[in-house]
Order: structure tokens, then C-alpha cells, then sequence
């Protein structure tokens, strides 16, 4: 369950945040690989431990135990090597960068820091996506009963984990408009100073009653207003006397007051 929490937060960060652009990227692999695509850097700290199968592509370069010194740091520069990672993943840079970080598809990610941008999950595994110059992703493997996991079950793995990153993605996304249409409604809502006095919105609801538009959903379509915004004011108008509620088969209607005295 820690796992599916954590995968709502990325979710919602990854809804509602943008992946911002950044020239230079890291791209780090559960099984070792990192690279580095860079621009304008002149230092880098090299990510995990026992480094192996160095390659610069760019800049000329000086090796001082895990830091790289760019000798041309005008020149885009490709960095690639094999380390070891562990399930403890730290990022400290100098510069920012965008940084994706793939875990396997059945990981259990128990740490992140910062909030990531974006977040994937597809076959090849679990893409998590920051924009920053230090990044802490800590994780571990699920486990499973089985002595060894076959393709058919690394599938079933991954179906079901694209399948749970679609329900909470959805859920998301229904939270979210409801909180911007809340917000929204507490923005356009105006503070009347005379509460016992009638506004615009209130003669563009009451227009509309003349007119027989005589519901909560038709006055907020012709009017533009939002219905639970239309329907405070129809209660506010109620009780001014200015309108009266009236059921007519199973539905609620208002119609003008013409007993309102001035």
C-alpha cells in the first residue's frame, strides 16, 4: 500500500506539473548505465561506484577520482559509463539537469527528493523524471512467492501496475477539477457589502426567471454563472423575496415573487 500512496503523489505532480526543458540530461539505469548529455558544464560528479567502461564524446577532460573537469565546457558533450547503483540512487551536480531515473517494473520506491516532474511506467520499467542538480531516489524490490519470475509473470507485473497508474491517474484528474472549480467558484464569487441589496448577477438570474428560464441548470447556461454560485443566489433571493421555490413533477423551478413589496 506505501507503494500505491507514493505512486498517487508522483501522479499528481506529474498532472499537474510541466517537464521543463533543460539542456543538459542524465539518464540513469537500474542496471548501471548512466549518461550524461551536457552543455556549458565544466565539472562533473560521477554517479554510483566502480566506474567502468568510461567514454567522453566532446570536451577534453581530466579524471580526479569521481569528478570529471571539462576542459571545453562550450563543446556539448556526451558522457557515458557502467557503475554500480545500489538501491540508494544520490545525484549531487553543480549544474541542473534534467534527470530521469528507471527503476525496475516491480520496484517499491520508498524515497524521492525533490518531487519529481513526471512519471512513466511502461514495460521496460518505472521512469521517474526530475528537474534539479540533486536528486535522492531510494527503492527495493517487491517480493513474490514465486522462486523465479517468468516473462508471462513480469507482464502480469507490469499490466497491473499500468493498470493502477491508470485508476489513481484518473482519480487525480477528478480531484483536481474539483478543486479548480472550487477555487474558482470562491474567486468569482463577489463580497456583497449591502447583503439586502441586488447586484448584477442577481438581475442577470432574475432576467432569466422572467424569461422562463425557471432552473438551477438553465439559469447557469444562459447567464454563464456557476450553478452552486446560481443556487446561493436563488436561497439569497428566496429569502429577500424576491423569488419562490416551487416543485412541479419531481423538479425544483423559481419563479418571480409578484407579491415582493419595494
Amino acid at each position: 500500500m506505501k507503494k500505491y500512496y507514493l505512486l498517487v503523489l508522483l501522479l499528481a505532480f506529474s498532472l499537474i506539473t510541466p517537464i521543463a526543458h533543460s539542456v543538459n540530461i542524465i539518464d540513469i539505469y537500474y542496471n548501471g548505465t548512466v549518461i550524461f548529455y551536457l552543455d556549458n558544464v565544466s565539472k562533473v560528479t560521477l554517479i554510483g561506484t566502480n566506474i567502468e567502461n568510461l567514454r567522453v564524446i566532446g570536451s577534453n577532460y581530466i579524471q580526479n577520482n569521481s569528478e570529471l573537469i571539462l576542459e571545453n565546457p562550450n563543446i556539448p558533450t556526451e558522457i557515458a559509463y557502467n557503475a554500480k547503483l545500489g538501491n540508494e540512487i544520490i545525484i549531487n551536480e553543480s549544474f541542473n539537469a534534467l534527470i530521469n531515473v528507471t527503476l525496475p517494473s516491480n520496484s517499491n520506491i520508498y524515497y524521492l527528493k525533490p518531487l519529481p516532474i513526471n512519471f512513466v511506467v511502461n514495460p521496460r520499467g518505472i521512469t521517474v523524471t526530475f528537474n534539479s542538480s540533486s536528486v535522492a531516489v531510494f527503492y527495493g524490490s517487491i517480493q513474490t512467492p514465486y522462486t523465479q519470475i517468468g516473462q508471462n509473470e513480469n507482464f502480469y507485473i507490469v499490466l497491473a501496475s499500468l493498470i493502477v497508474s491508470t485508476s489513481i491517474t484518473v482519480f487525480l484528474i477528478y480531484l483536481l477539477l474539483k478543486e479548480r472549480r472550487k477555487e474558482l467558484f470562491t474567486k468569482v464569487e463577489p463580497v456583497l457589502e449591502n447583503p439586502d441589496s441586488l447586484d448584477e448577477r442577481d438581475e442577470e438570474i432574475l432576467k432569466s426567471i422572467k424569461e422562463g428560464l425557471n432552473t438551477i441548470a438553465k439559469i447557469s447556461q444562459a447567464t454563464g454563472i456557476p450553478r452552486a454560485t446560481v443556487y446561493r443566489r436563488l436561497k439569497r433571493l428566496e429569502k429577500l423575496g424576491y423569488v419562490k421555490e416551487m416543485r412541479t413533477k419531481g423538479k425544483v423551478i423559481y419563479i418571480i415573487n409578484d407579491n415582493k413589496k419595494e
